[in-house]
């Protein structure tokens, strides 16, 4: 009987959700929407500032989103102080999303302006929610709009790893116990979620960052900047 009551709710809401017709005014706007994706040590970041450059000058507005936010780092750390559940840190990206998508990103977009996320909902779920069922996390991410272009930056872990003890040689990464095996698992994770989302393009992410910058906007039909002689 407890487990009827579940089967229920679950049938209930897609039940709510057939007899919800769509808003075709939050989905309509004249920006882009690019993410970038991949495991740590990808270049994510990176990649997303030395594009929003580029772009801004070829006379582009462009708008970078981090995800997860800083503000949403902190809170994490207050959280995990107490409590280690990825599950319950599923919600606080769910919120933390939420205030960004309503009040950055589709403003952004439909102001016409290039908006580019480094992560998305598709790390979040390689991260946050891999045990539970991947149908009903996309589900709870119904809200963020669908990206015209999702970059996947392909790296080893091994490479990952090598770029990992560089940073930390330069004083920008203090620990790289995050790295190596989980780097392997991440991997796994990205192919099995990656197949359920639209506009996913590989990039090859080795190399330097000027020639993984060069792949990605040739992926984004941008013409490159002419090499130095």
């Amino acid at each position: 009987r407890r487990l009827a009551w579940k089967l229920y709710r679950l049938a209930e809401v897609f039940l709510a959700e057939l007899g919800q017709g769509p808003s075709l005014s939050e989905e309509t706007y004249s920006g882009k929407f690019i993410v970038l994706e991949g495991i740590s040590g990808s270049g994510k970041d990176t990649q997303a500032e030395m594009l929003q450059k580029y772009l801004q000058e070829q006379g582009k507005e462009v708008v970078v989103i981090n995800h997860p936010t800083e503000f949403l780092k902190d809170v994490w750390k207050l959280w995990r102080s107490e409590i280690d559940d990825r599950q319950s840190e599923l919600f606080l990206m769910l919120a933390d999303r939420v205030r960004v998508v309503k009040n950055e990103i589709v403003p952004a977009l439909q102001a016409g302006k290039i908006v580019v996320s480094s992560r998305s909902q598709i790390s979040a779920q390689v991260y946050q929610a891999s045990d539970w069922d991947s149908a009903f996390y996309r589900w709870c991410f119904a809200f963020e709009p669908v990206a015209d272009t999702i970059i996947y930056l392909q790296i080893t872990p091994k490479e990952a790893l090598r770029r990992a003890d560089e940073r930390m040689q330069q004083g920008a990464e203090k620990d790289r116990g995050f790295f190596g095996q989980k780097q392997a698992k991440q991997l796994k994770r990205y192919e099995a979620v990656l197949q359920f989302y639209p506009n996913v393009v590989k990039v090859d992410g080795s190399g330097t960052p000027e020639e993984v910058q060069i792949r990605i906007r040739q992926v984004l039909s941008i013409k490159p900047i002419r090499q130095a002689q």
